[in-house]
């Protein structure tokens, strides 16, 4: 499952037998860098091309992390969500990342609390320091997995492309997780113990017998500069970055930051390109639907392509239409608003009223493919 306990992870097996937590340090994240860099070992000492996914589940919720690994962050957070977001804000226009124009920083979301007079301070530093300390196993896991291709001589042709699925996290939990603590609930009842699931002040998260999640207000200054949460298809669910590094591969200068627009679809079309296969029509005696993926190789080889296509996002009722500079988004029964992303990333401008016919225009592709509500 995609969400779980790190100290002792649900529905994990090898291949399709059932796997347990071996040793007493056992951490989910360290252990995926670990198989990981057994399988490229493996794979090394063949000589055909090979293929790796590596679904870390890191930073999602249950928050939890070795303590030695969460003190190193505790210093950092004391200012505040306010204070992070805008810290992070300058930092990127400093590195060129962004610009202010093109990316101006949108008010805060009117839920997220004023830090000056919130209560809980200590309680809520802790969050966001296990948050930043599962990202930094993560980190040097994938170092692990760098130094693995690089031992096996596998690094100069290895493609490496790391993305996630969506935006910074706004959910708060309770109950069992929906479903996702079931096993760590039982096993502490069986042992006459209590799992602490949600925001319970008295308990300092991160340990197995803890169950939380960073939060709306962290995940605000998490999704710097954008709007919105994973659960909504502002940019700030539904926009992520994607870094790629291929030695002898890339065609593009070293650090550039390419405007093309891709998504996690198209990693279907673009790993059909690189291993000179084609997309089936039939498996077995089942028709296959053609793909919506487009091969994202031409810019890795330095083009500049046509990618006006459409992209459709339909999550947790929240809907929007990408096509060409244009985007249109909606939030429940709300109409459409309309932003330009080519001039205004974080969508504060909206144009709905202004060009009422662009609207109608990505109306249409969306009500072609979803229907009218």
């Amino acid at each position: 499952t995609g969400a779980g306990s790190f100290w002792d992870p649900y529905t994990l097996t090898r291949n399709t037998e059932p796997v347990d937590p071996d040793g007493e340090n056992y951490y989910y994240t360290d252990k995926i860098g670990t198989e990981a860099v057994r399988q490229i070992e493996t794979f090394a000492n063949s000589e055909k091309p090979f293929f790796q996914y590596v679904a870390f589940t890191a930073a999602h919720w249950p928050m939890h992390a070795p303590e030695k690994s969460i003190q190193k962050y505790m210093k950092m957070y004391e200012g505040g969500w306010e204070k992070l977001r805008n810290e992070r804000y300058q930092r990127m226009l400093k590195m060129g990342i962004i610009d202010k124009e093109r990316w101006p920083l949108p008010t805060r979301e009117s839920w997220v609390q004023d830090w000056d007079t919130i209560d809980h301070k200590p309680w809520r530093i802790r969050n966001q320091s296990i948050y930043a300390a599962m990202v930094d196993h993560m980190d040097q896991a994938v170092g692990n997995i760098i130094n693995a291709l690089k031992r096996t001589k596998q690094f100069e042709n290895t493609l490496i492309i790391y993305f996630h699925d969506n935006g910074a996290c706004p959910e708060h939990l309770s109950g069992n997780g929906w479903n996702t603590a079931n096993n760590i609930l039982a096993k502490a009842k069986r042992e006459g113990k209590e799992v602490a699931v949600g925001d319970k002040y008295d308990v300092m998260m991160g340990g197995p017998l803890t169950y939380g999640s960073v939060g709306h207000n962290w995940a605000n200054a998490q999704n710097t500069p954008m709007r919105r949460y994973k659960s909504n298809v502002h940019n700030g669910g539904a926009c992520t970055p994607a870094i790629m590094h291929w030695p002898k591969g890339l065609k593009t200068k070293p650090g550039s930051i390419t405007d093309q627009r891709g998504h996690v679809i198209d990693m279907l079309a673009t790993c059909i390109d690189l291993a000179g296969s084609v997309y089936p029509k039939k498996f077995g005696d089942n028709n296959i639907d053609p793909h919506e993926s487009l091969s994202l190789v031409p810019i890795l080889k330095g083009k500049k392509v046509n990618r006006d296509h459409s992209y459709l996002f339909n999550h947790s009722g929240t809907h929007a239409v990408v096509k060409g500079d244009y985007k249109i988004v909606r939030e429940g029964k709300r109409p459409w608003s309309l932003y330009n992303l080519a001039e205004n990333r974080t969508e504060t401008i909206n144009l709905a009223t202004k060009n009422p016919d662009v609207v109608k225009s990505l109306e249409v592709i969306w009500n072609k493919r979803w229907g009218k509500r």
